[in-house]
């Protein structure tokens, strides 16, 4: 998953026939608790209108994988769910704040006076523990989303089987006319 598409979230649009509330009680019904730290599949759950799912795969995993989270809304011929697969919240407020923090220091300790002066030697040493710790958090990202586009797929089939939602202007299998 790029960076970008982390943080701008990839939009999805679903239609299910169904009220918001049966498709909310299917989804918190098949999905398990974010609280319990064992649950490995999918996810999360639908609390007052707003749907929050994620894709678990083990119980030390990197918590920052992006999230299906948005709006259940009803409509004349059922529900649609306005979605999008994006960071979690506190992505937002993390990335900004590490490195400004990041940066403070680095105008501290780089152009800062020190009593004695710093060497070259230590020069040297700061300017590599600062760009490891620049690094660090894209290296993480990295990583720790490098299975995103599947598990996207796999909370879309997650919804297909267990709410019957369909991406908005497709028609279910069964009902398609050859």
């Amino acid at each position: 998953m790029r960076l970008r598409d982390y943080f701008e979230g990839i939009p999805v649009h679903l239609h299910v026939q169904a009220s918001s509330q049966v498709v909310a009680d299917r989804i918190n019904g098949a999905a398990g608790s974010t609280f319990w730290p064992f649950n490995t599949g999918v996810v999360g759950g639908v609390w007052l209108g707003r749907v929050r799912l994620r894709f678990r795969s083990s119980f030390a995993e990197y918590n920052a994988k992006p999230v299906l989270a948005g709006i259940i809304r009803d409509t004349s011929t059922g529900s649609e769910l306005f979605l999008s697969y994006r960071a979690p919240a506190f992505s937002y407020l993390f990335f900004p704040f590490w490195y400004l923090i990041l940066g403070f220091f680095a105008v501290l300790f780089l152009f800062g006076q020190t009593e004695p002066p710093s060497s070259a030697g230590d020069n040297a040493m700061l300017i590599f523990i600062l760009g490891l710790m620049f690094i660090a958090p894209l290296a993480m990202h990295y990583f720790g989303t490098r299975n995103a586009d599947d598990e996207l797929s796999q909370l879309l089939d997650f919804l297909a089987v267990e709410a019957g939602a369909q991406p908005l202007g497709l028609q279910p299998p069964h009902s398609r006319q050859s």
